[in-house]
């Protein structure tokens, strides 16, 4: 019996510091994420980082938080709420980059379905009897998106599509391979279209922050929406998501 207690007193203790330890490390990062969100957000930054290209990744350390951060502006992205169906299509069907030109109308006509205001099905849409009939506890908006995360709702949707694989070196984009590898997330992996990387709910007077920290086995995205003022910036979005591989 004294051997039971004391073993589970131990468990008990290694559980405590383990959640101590994750939350150290979560405080950490989310201090190295504010760190490039205000250093971003003025309007001298690129002078103090090395060999910055704008719509880049580049890889910065912040005391000892090793990460990857590209900042660009919405105004390059589709605007999933007011471009035409043709352009949403099209977009949709690069992200697939027609390997599957029939997942991707199936995706586009949901999609659309989900942002007209009527009931009527498109060919391979779905209205709110497909929601219904599947036990779902929301059925689609019949209107504008709210924020880019009520895409991952919509029929046929996956959250790889959605979230993709974000920080994954493009094509001469890290040819030195300067980005010191202390996890397994491969950074060097040709990075993917996704919905997130190519839709936008804004334009062009907004910019974008993705912060990627790799971890053991995967890694944690970071986007940051903001608008910046002439004394001020504001925050008007933020998502965070774990990455796989």
């Amino acid at each position: 019996m004294i051997s039971y207690l004391v073993g589970d007193y131990l468990i008990h203790n290694r559980s405590k510091t383990g959640t101590a330890m994750n939350l150290k490390a979560s405080f950490i990062q989310m201090n190295a994420v504010e760190s490039v969100l205000h250093l971003t957000s003025s309007d001298e930054w690129k002078k103090g980082v090395d060999q910055y290209i704008p719509g880049k990744w580049g890889d910065l350390n912040v005391e000892g938080v090793k990460l990857r951060f590209r900042l660009d502006n919405e105004g390059i992205r589709i605007n999933i709420n007011t471009s035409d169906d043709a352009k949403i299509r099209q977009t949709v069907v690069d992200i697939f980059k027609e390997s599957d030109i029939e997942k991707a109308n199936l995706l586009t006509d949901a999609i659309l379905d989900w942002r007209d205001y009527d009931d009527l099905v498109r060919t391979q849409g779905a209205e709110k009897e497909y929601y219904e009939s599947k036990g779902l506890n929301y059925l689609p908006a019949d209107g504008w998106f709210k924020t880019m995360t009520e895409l991952l709702l919509v029929k046929e949707m996956t959250r790889k599509l959605f979230w993709g694989a974000p920080g994954k070196t493009e094509k001469n984009d890290n040819p030195d391979n300067t980005f010191d590898k202390t996890s397994d997330y491969n950074t060097d992996d040709i990075e993917q279209g996704s919905f997130i990387e190519k839709f936008t709910l804004f334009d062009a007077g907004f910019e974008r922050l993705s912060i990627v920290i790799p971890l053991k086995g995967d890694a944690r995205l970071y986007f940051i929406l903001f608008i910046k003022g002439k004394k001020s910036m504001n925050v008007v979005e933020r998502y965070t998501e774990f990455l796989e591989g």
